[in-house]
């Protein structure tokens, strides 16, 4: 096991009141020309929503109705066939509104 030790002249870690003085003041003047402290803070980034189109893939899960869970593809007019509500449009939708269009659908037929 290899141990390293601090050499014993380091200024950093006196004891010394007037060392602590100096250390408190190199450690000010180093902060205060820190590069990009002048620069305004970076705003929050939030990628645009994902809107469905043809060709995407959707999974569908049903809790307690096992033949409404699938997978699902997103066809050319933009519309998927699901079992009971036949072909939905989802053109231009994000996630959350075909999660809101399919349980609407479901809810209507009684499931």
């Amino acid at each position: 096991m290899r141990t390293a030790w601090l050499p014993r002249q380091s200024r950093l870690f006196s004891s010394k009141a007037s060392d602590v003085g100096e250390t408190v003041l190199v450690l000010l003047l180093l902060a205060s020309g820190a590069p990009g402290g002048d620069l305004n803070p970076v705003p929050d980034y939030r990628p645009p929503e994902y809107h469905l189109g043809g060709g995407d893939q959707i999974r569908v899960i049903t809790f307690g109705e096992d033949q409404l869970t699938g997978d699902f593809r997103v066809d050319n007019q933009s519309h998927i066939a699901l079992p009971l509500m036949g072909s939905v449009p989802v053109a231009g939708l994000t996630i959350e509104q075909v999660d809101q269009v399919v349980a609407d659908g479901l809810r209507a037929h009684g499931t």
